[in-house]
């Protein structure tokens, strides 16, 4: 998740297509752009003449992956020398920069800028970045660029981590949570310093926030690990902002009631419970369970 520094930052710098007269108008430097090409600038001063904005207040990376270099240079050597930035606005962005933590995410962060270009449909290409479909047009479902994350949307659709049958043999809130959840692959967008899962494995991901640059994926590594962790799921379900406010409401009375309704069941059937959930899990996938013990979560 970006810093506040990182968000604010962001909605004061626009991604563009070179045209003929950014080309014509572009100081001499020892890389060409071509038309069409995807630079980045600052929204406040791109409208004034070339020669009359401040410094760097345009840039061309090569590539999707230097976006975050970009726009760092962008905050670090324009945006505060910029005359055109009105003075409310930089004296928030001042604020922030102070608030912020040194060295926060980093990882996280220049992943945040490749997901959210391919989103936009920005591609690399042999002469930089360009736009492979207008950012405007109405959206259709998105299609992952990762062969993995594609197979997931099948596994999603036929293989529900619960069935109604389970029902009757555990809490409501346990049911209810689960609910909330569909399998999903470990891809290359998931990849980050703190974990080093092998991509393709099998996990679970919120069915809410699926998607977005803030999404939440589960990867487990054993059944006794999906029932200790669980409290992990919960408290994300509470926190993530695409879901209901009257669904975190049922979410908090079922929880108030966990205690009544495990009174009511058999010894060991929350036990049973997750074990369904595991093995359903990794049958869909085609892996053998193994019992092994680790746990991990991601969280962009």
């Amino acid at each position: 998740m970006l810093s506040p520094q990182r968000s604010f930052l962001r909605e004061n710098v626009y991604a563009f297509s070179a045209t003929e007269e950014d080309i014509a108008t572009r100081t001499p430097t020892n890389f060409s752009i071509t038309l069409g090409q995807v630079g980045l600038c600052c929204k406040h001063c791109h409208k004034i003449p070339p020669k009359d904005r401040s410094n760097r207040a345009v840039c061309f990376p090569f590539s999707i992956d230097r976006l975050y270099q970009s726009v760092a240079d962008l905050q670090r050597f324009h945006f505060t020398i910029c005359k055109e930035v009105p003075a409310d606005v930089k004296e928030k962005f001042e604020y922030l920069k102070c608030a912020s933590s040194k060295g926060s995410k980093g990882l996280a962060t220049r992943q945040y800028w490749v997901t959210s270009a391919k989103k936009l449909g920005l591609v690399d290409s042999t002469s930089g970045i360009k736009f492979w479909r207008d950012p405007h047009a109405i959206s259709v479902p998105a299609i992952s660029l990762d062969i993995l994350a594609q197979v997931a949307v099948g596994l999603t659709t036929q293989c529900p981590l619960v069935v109604p049958d389970d029902r009757s043999s555990i809490a409501e809130f346990l049911y209810f949570v689960m609910l909330q959840l569909q399998p999903c692959r470990f891809t290359e967008a998931d990849r980050n310093k703190r974990r080093m899962k092998e991509v393709g494995c099998i996990g679970v991901e919120c069915k809410h926030c699926v998607g977005q640059v803030d999404s939440r994926k589960f990867f487990w590594s054993s059944v006794n690990a999906v029932e200790s962790n669980f409290i992990s799921v919960h408290t994300h379900l509470m926190e993530c902002r695409f879901i209901p406010t009257a669904m975190k409401e049922k979410l908090a009375d079922l929880k108030a009631l966990r205690k009544e309704h495990t009174a009511k069941l058999k010894n060991g059937s929350q036990k049973a419970f997750f074990a369904r959930i595991w093995r359903r899990l990794h049958e869909y996938a085609g892996i053998e369970i193994s019992p092994n013990s680790s746990f991990e979560s991601s969280s962009p």
